[in-house]
């Protein structure tokens, strides 16, 4: 027997293309709920994460004098666009739970946002 047919009956006998096969499916079905749950969290605080860059935007543009205005706004616009992108893969019709800050940071959100 040559050492390819012994290779193959080896693979044949341990499974491995079925195996390698269930593990494809498992991995694109857990990218595919985390891409529907990010989806949905995209899609819930798009408000919020609007707000924040806004304040983050008003804060640059007042350091600086406006000097980015233009880049802070091309910022802030493809921010969104992105979360728009994003919240279009979540499934519809099921809640998100809520979002859970670190606890030595601001209890109201990301640094920053207040």
């Amino acid at each position: 027997m040559a050492f390819s047919d012994d290779v193959k009956a080896k693979i044949d006998k341990l499974e491995l293309e079925r195996q390698l096969k269930d593990l494809v499916d498992e991995t694109e079905s857990a990218v595919n709920s985390a891409v529907e749950y990010a989806g949905g969290v995209a899609y819930e605080r798009r408000d919020e994460v609007d707000g924040w860059l806004g304040k983050a935007g008003t804060a640059i543009n007042e350091k600086t004098k406006d000097q980015y205005a233009d880049k802070v706004e091309k910022v802030h616009r493809s921010v969104l666009t992105g979360l728009d992108k994003l919240a279009a893969h979540r499934r519809v019709g099921e809640p998100v739970a809520e979002l859970e800050f670190p606890t030595d940071g601001p209890a109201d959100g990301p640094a920053g946002a207040n």
